[in-house]
């Protein structure tokens, strides 16, 4: 054993849980409840939460930001506690879910599915938060990865942008195959998972 080995500081709780498996897990499962909340709330109750709180705008542009912000957040969160599994460290400091899903080694998705992990990043990153993205050239990344997996349609000579939607449906596949991965990491496991 080298001198140096000796002497070293033993791990502080928060590096523990920088590479915990099960807390990021604890984490993804929040805010996936989360999203499912806020996606499958009845409209006579917020409408009652709207007066209450005195929300002059569109609460059904606000409910489906804050969906499409939890449901990006559980991806993240999943895919980092499959990444701590396999590499027993503490995943990457990014929000990238498109990077991620490669990086966390899962199956490839279809197109609309890459598109929702891209969709996912740019709300993690900025439109989740803030009117624009932090620098023109984290713009120009996102909107590449949008033209790579975005379906159009011919009408004469132009292409319509078919949409790709993100909703409870969507993002409960794509949260599906990354949480049946991480509990087939661990041949321990109940694999009791259920999306």
């Amino acid at each position: 054993m080298a001198e140096d080995e000796h002497w070293k500081l033993p791990e502080s709780i928060w590096d523990l849980r920088r590479k915990a498996p099960f807390h990021f897990l604890a984490k993804a499962d929040n805010a996936r409840m989360s999203a499912y909340f806020l996606s499958h709330i009845e409209e006579k109750l917020a409408d009652k939460l709207v007066s209450e709180v005195g929300y002059g705008g569109s609460y059904r542009i606000a409910l489906d930001e804050a969906f499409k912000r939890e449901a990006s957040i559980a991806v993240e969160l999943i895919l980092k506690a499959i990444l701590c599994v396999k590499t027993k460290s503490a995943p990457p400091n990014t929000h990238d879910v498109y990077e991620l899903w490669t990086l966390a080694g899962l199956p490839r998705l279809s197109d609309d599915d890459c598109f929702r992990l891209a969709e996912m990043t740019e709300i993690l990153y900025w439109s989740g938060r803030y009117a624009a993205p932090n620098t023109d050239k984290a713009m120009s990344k996102g909107n590449d990865r949008f033209r790579k997996h975005q379906k159009t349609k011919p009408i004469g000579k132009l292409k319509i942008i078919e949409p790709t939607l993100l909703g409870w449906e969507e993002f409960k596949l794509i949260y599906g195959v990354a949480a049946r991965y991480f509990w087939d990491l661990d041949p321990n496991s109940p694999n009791n998972f259920v999306a």
